[in-house]
């Protein structure tokens, strides 16, 4: 007998000896670089204790087992091989990833050979298989063959001791190196002693210890013994999708025994009733629509229906439809006798007004597209918009018309009468109109190359989306809708023209309105507010800013993800909440869903009338239930494509090949998103490096081409960060030689990227850091630096004292400088309704969330605020109390009925 202190140091010799280094080896090269990308769970994984297990068995039929083993046997494999070969394709496609990996007991694992002793152990080994390249299945068999025996050879190795030397992240509640366990059991015959019959031992079904165990079980009694099961995470997977991925295995087994040299990539997971269910049940959204009505028509029939019904209110000015139709015809009629050129495009760039309204319905009946040009963009964007668009005619007011670059365009003031646009005689004969072939807008979008790209919106389009909006949310003549979104965003047009085209009034709120959440709340309650539409982060300032609620709101929201934080503040604020969600290219919203308290992960619903939306593969192939892929959408919605661009055009928009919408196309959103079981559609981010930033749609590349081409900046990387609960931009600058001048590379994006693209964060590197495939390696960019602070002027008198600690406080930083712009400091305009609350107290007065914006320093806000002490904008006692009451009035209601999600 061996003591047992000699058998552990000569077991501890061994394993430090040369042949287990050498298996170490074998296996930190063979794991180097895995990922790991988890099955599609149907919910968040969640860092507990013990995960509650589920099972699901399913039938292996004798004579798919029989032709498994006839293939192995002619590849010189076996029939764990061939299984697992299957398999692996099937994990493949639900995870998105070649690389796949699996671990699989083993057993007769000799782990000590010490004087005598030979002890036998069960191991667990990890198979990891690369499925690129689009093999035949034999060709991958043989990978996995090579795999197996490679794994084999170096077994001694416990897995506990690998994964100690190899020290993987557990941090993430997952196990390390694989998520699936895979096991072939072949039962072992009964045996026959003394002319009696014993059955063999039977092993329990597995533990959920891993996401996934599946046991194929083969060689029973009867053929009901014979069976793949699935010990699943009952916590991560609903039975129903185990069923369907055991389906979908033994429909690859059956696929690649009966052509074993087909390509793995050329094999469809679905069956006909998946396919008819993802393709045509959840696509059947089919609605009339008249081929002839445009926006123009609808408009111009209501004004004639309800010619003295308020159509448009601006501050104090309103217009009825019988105003607008006359304002807009006689806009229409001028334009018509101009020569608009071939392209029939006008730029329009007003302030926000019952003028611009009209405006707008006027270039749409003189046959023409609108351009809307945001007159906060930088003179450069707005130049090449309306120099790349071709416009000839742009219109505008007199006092933004020296920021208006003519750009080979005629340049027309609305509101100035000396203007040959108007003293001219307009056409006896209005304007034909538009047809639904026609372009509606124009409008102009970040683009990755560096320069933005225009999206043609035919009129069909626009005139469906505002249909279906009519049904669902629903409008009716009885509502009044605020407008807050600037022009240049493009779901303005649901804003402008939904109350139109349904005999309802849209408040169009000023640009000051729309940037203070005070000056919001009051309008809803002023104007009786029953439909407003915004996004995530316009609602959270309206929240923040301690906006009770309105019983009689309808909530519309989009343009970024909804949390289910917000939802479930939102929804006992309102009579309804809807998440909508869209890109430019398919005309604003294409599948909008209710929103409801609870905790389950927002949905962004079904498809809007006449819209088809298809989550599919790499190869352009549905994708199974709960399984992601990239979101297509197709239907009259889909943009007639990039102005000018058609290579971008053709690499978007393509034919749909799908039977709810044959004969139309289908646009490429970039979006990785997934279907739910009951049909409802799930987005998971972006495929690509575009972003959203409080709601505007941004090219990480544009940033990064425009500040590479800044003075002394060699390359750029742009990234979004969250600052203090945020999305926020930040640029990280490599240096051509010597130091950047970052305020000179900031003014740089300023003049020629709009002002929601400028990076709140500009950060020096020497070089980037990369990827071990030579890529920028995004996540290891570090946290940006807090802005500098040194050499800070002391603030010069008591507002200058009250507005520098407002600012520190709200920032983050302990001390401001009073010459330092409040945006350079990481500031943006969510942070600047936290300022203006605070000043407003500090100060008893009321500070214009637009002085914030013209007085970015401390400086110069301080200077404005001390001259208009003397002046009408100080608060008077009267006004102070008010402001009180209000406050009081707040307080109290909250105490009385306690809001949902307050406590979040």
């Amino acid at each position: 007998p061996v003591r047992y202190l000699d058998f552990a140091v000569a077991h501890r010799r061994w394993l430090d000896g040369p042949r287990l280094q050498a298996q170490l080896a074998y296996w930190r090269g063979q794991l180097a670089g895995l990922e790991m990308p988890d099955l599609p769970p149907d919910r968040p994984r969640v860092i507990a204790g013990d995960a509650p297990a589920g099972l699901v068995r399913l039938p292996f039929p004798r004579d798919l087992q029989d032709r498994a083993q006839q293939l192995a046997s002619r590849d010189r494999a076996t029939m764990f091989m061939v299984l697992i070969a299957a398999f692996k394709i099937v994990l493949s496609r639900y995870t998105g990833s070649t690389d796949t990996s699996v671990g699989t007991p083993i057993s007769n694992r000799p782990t000590a050979d010490v004087e005598g002793l030979v002890g036998m152990f069960v191991n667990t080994l990890v198979f990891r298989t690369d499925l690129s390249g689009n093999p035949t299945f034999r060709e991958l068999v043989g990978r996995v063959r090579a795999t197996a025996l490679a794994g084999y050879a170096n077994q001694d190795l416990s897995f506990d001791r690998l994964v100690s030397a190899l020290q993987p992240d557990r941090s993430t509640g997952r196990a390390p190196f694989f998520q699936v366990l895979f096991n072939l059991l072949v039962a072992p015959k009964p045996v026959r002693l003394a002319g009696l019959e014993f059955e063999p031992i039977r092993l329990p079904a597995l533990d959920a210890q891993f996401d996934l165990d599946v046991t194929v079980s083969v060689g029973g009694r009867t053929p009901d013994d014979d069976a793949i099961a699935l010990a699943y995470n009952a916590a991560l997977f609903d039975e129903a999708t185990m069923r369907r991925f055991g389906g979908h295995v033994l429909r690859v087994l059956e696929r690649v025994i009966a052509d074993p040299d087909g390509h793995i990539d050329d094999i469809d997971l679905l069956d006909e009733t998946e396919r008819r269910q993802l393709l045509v049940e959840w696509n059947a959204t089919a609605a009339p629509l008249d081929p002839h009505e445009t926006v123009v028509s609808r408009v111009q029939a209501q004004a004639r229906a309800t010619p003295d019904a308020v159509a448009v209110v601006c501050g104090e000015a309103s217009m009825t439809y019988a105003d607008l139709a006359r304002r807009a015809d006689e806009i229409a009629r001028r334009l018509a006798a101009l020569d608009l050129g071939p392209e029939r495009i006008v730029g329009l760039c007003v302030g926000r007004s019952a003028d611009m309204v009209a405006a707008l319905l006027g270039i749409l009946q003189a046959g023409a597209a609108y351009l809307p040009l945001d007159p906060a963009f930088p003179a450069d964007r707005l130049a090449y918009m309306v120099e790349d668009s071709t416009a000839t005619v742009v219109l505008t007011e007199s006092a933004l018309r020296e920021t208006v670059p003519e750009a080979g365009a005629r340049v027309i003031a609305l509101d100035d009468s000396s203007d040959p646009f108007w003293t001219t005689p307009p056409p006896a004969t209005a304007p034909a109109g538009p047809a639904q072939a026609d372009r509606a807008y124009l409008l102009y979008t970040s683009g990755s190359t560096g320069k933005p790209k225009g999206v043609e919106i035919p009129h069909r389009a626009f005139v469906n989306f505002l249909a279906s909006m009519a049904r669902e949310p629903g409008m009716s003549a009885s509502d009044r809708l605020l407008a807050v979104t600037t022009l240049s965003f493009d779901i303005a047009g649901l804003e402008l023209f939904l109350p139109l085209v349904t005999g309802a009034t849209v408040v169009v709120a000023t640009r000051d309105q729309a940037m203070d959440p005070g000056a919001l709340a009051a309008l809803l309650a002023s104007q009786q507010i029953t439909v407003m539409q915004a996004t995530p982060a316009t609602w959270r300032l309206l929240l923040d800013d301690e906006w009770a609620g309105r019983p009689e709101l309808t909530i519309l929201c989009g343009g970024e993800a909804m949390t289910r934080e917000l939802a479930n503040r939102l929804v006992p604020r309102a009579r309804a909440v809807w998440n909508m969600y869209g890109p430019t290219e398919t005309t604003v919203w294409s599948t909008i869903e209710q929103v409801t308290a609870g905790d389950e992960v927002i949905s962004i619903g079904r498809p809007i009338a006449n819209t088809q939306v298809y989550v599919l593969d790499a190869a352009r192939r549905p994708t199974p239930v709960g399984v992601p892929g990239e979101l297509w959408i197709g239907g009259d919605g889909v943009a007639t494509g990039y102005f000018r661009r058609p290579d971008l055009t053709a690499a978007r928009f393509v034919p749909d090949p799908f039977p709810a919408g044959p004969g139309t196309r289908m646009y490429r959103t970039g979006d990785l998103a997934r279907f739910r079981a009951d049909g409802r559609l799930e987005c998971l981010g972006r495929l690509d490096s575009q972003v959203k930033v409080r709601g505007f749609r941004i090219e990480l590349g544009e940033i990064e081409s425009v500040l590479a081409a800044a003075p002394g900046v060699r390359q750029a990387v742009a990234v979004v960060r969250q600052d203090r609960g945020e999305a926020a931009l930040a640029a990280y600058l490599v240096p051509a030689a010597g130091a950047i001048d970052l305020d000179a590379a900031r003014e740089h994006a300023r003049q020629h990227l709009a002002p929601y693209m400028v990076p709140t964060f500009l950060v020096e590197l020497a070089e980037l850091p990369l990827t071990p495939n030579g890529k920028v390696d995004r996540k290891a960019l570090p946290a940006p630096a807090p802005p500098r602070t040194a050499a800070v002027t002391p603030p010069a008198n008591e507002t200058e004292k009250t507005i520098a600690a407002v600012w520190a406080e709200v920032l983050g930083l302990p001390a401001v400088p009073v010459d330092e712009n409040f945006f350079d400091l990481g500031g943006h305009s969510l942070l600047l309704a936290q300022v203006q609350r605070r000043l407003d107290d500090r100060l008893a007065r009321q500070v214009p969330m637009l002085e914030l914006f013209q007085y970015p320093t401390v400086r110069t806000l301080a200077a404005r605020i001390d001259r208009a002490a003397t002046t009408e904008t100080a608060v008077s006692p009267a006004v102070r109390e008010r402001m009180a009451r209000q406050r009081a009035a707040l307080e109290r209601q909250r105490t009385a009925r306690p809001l949902q999600g307050d406590a979040q």
